[in-house]
């Protein structure tokens, strides 16, 4: 399951990306779970659209897949939550978007 977050993560900011951007991932070893912080360096998310990327079927205005689904991100979050975690998104337009989130540790 928790693949299944960073690939779509991953396939939805490859969409808004273009040749050159940059993606970075950050790792934090807290004492229960681990940290994700997942960044890229596309053309980011508007500030009033933000609030909604994980709504099931939403399409942001600057997404270019005409065969986008708008559920991606609404996977993520239904993901996480089936694991007690949450996820978060920051952006700036034609900076970066950046999504972080807990995993818990197990074992």
């Amino acid at each position: 399951m928790t693949d299944r977050v960073f690939q779509n993560i991953l396939d939805d900011a490859i969409k808004n990306c273009s040749p050159g951007d940059v993606f970075t991932f950050e790792f934090e070893l807290l004492t229960d779970s681990v940290l994700v912080k997942i960044n890229d360096t596309g053309k980011g998310i508007t500030e009033d659209e933000l609030p909604y990327i994980f709504t099931r079927y939403y399409k942001g205005s600057k997404t270019k897949e005409e065969n986008s689904t708008g559920l991606g991100l609404a996977i993520v979050k239904k993901f996480l939550y089936l694991h007690k975690s949450t996820i978060r998104g920051y952006s700036k337009i034609n900076q970066d978007t950046r999504f972080e989130f807990q995993l818990p540790l197990y074992g």
